[in-house]
């Protein structure tokens, strides 16, 4: 009677076993999806400049100077935004989920503040970073896709975590720029 009573806990244990197997299968399945619907990839220098940016020379810098930073939304309460700001100081902004601007914007940023934005960048290695920081193992993450284009050196890098501290400190300047425009809504 023992000997079928471990043969009747074997078999169920063998069975419970398969079915965990069965679910954790298919639930990394269904991570593997997540991850790959998240753009995060890097890209190719082709791809320089993002689509939503574009390259403006301006007279009175002299150089081609391009600033962007987009931030993608997840499922809590994420800002979601695109920003840009061209060689001729003028910026676009774009309020997507979880900002104060929801919508369209335009604003002129100072010449002082973007060479601010340049020079700190230059000055911390900018452009010697990786050009991803990720994990994919980690899901519901927001993007920030950070590009700087000075005097012919671009460099585009896509941050979703493990950021290194350097982006982050660009990032917040970038911010400060948008926190600090007078924006006039398009229609």
């Amino acid at each position: 009677m023992k000997k079928i009573l471990y043969l009747f806990i074997i078999i169920s244990l063998v069975l419970v076993s398969c079915k965990n197997r069965k679910k954790q299968k298919e639930a990394d399945k269904a991570k593997s999806e997540v991850v790959k619907e998240t753009p995060v990839k890097p890209q190719e220098k082709s791809e320089y400049p993002p689509e939503e940016v574009v390259e403006i020379t301006d007279e009175k810098l002299g150089k081609t100077v391009v600033i962007s930073l987009s931030k993608t939304v997840c499922f809590g309460a994420c800002p979601a935004f695109k920003f840009s700001v061209y060689g001729n100081n003028k910026a676009i902004y774009e309020g997507i989920k979880d900002v104060d601007k929801i919508g369209s914007y335009v604003a002129t940023i100072p010449t002082s503040e973007i060479e601010k934005l340049l020079t700190e960048a230059a000055s911390i290695g900018y452009y010697s970073l990786n050009d991803v920081y990720d994990n994919k193992y980690v899901t519901d993450l927001p993007t920030a896709t950070t590009y700087l284009n000075f005097n012919g050196k671009e460099k585009k890098i896509i941050c979703r975590y493990d950021c290194d501290q350097k982006i982050n400190k660009i990032n917040k300047l970038i911010e400060e720029m948008i926190k600090n425009a007078k924006w006039k809504k398009v229609k």
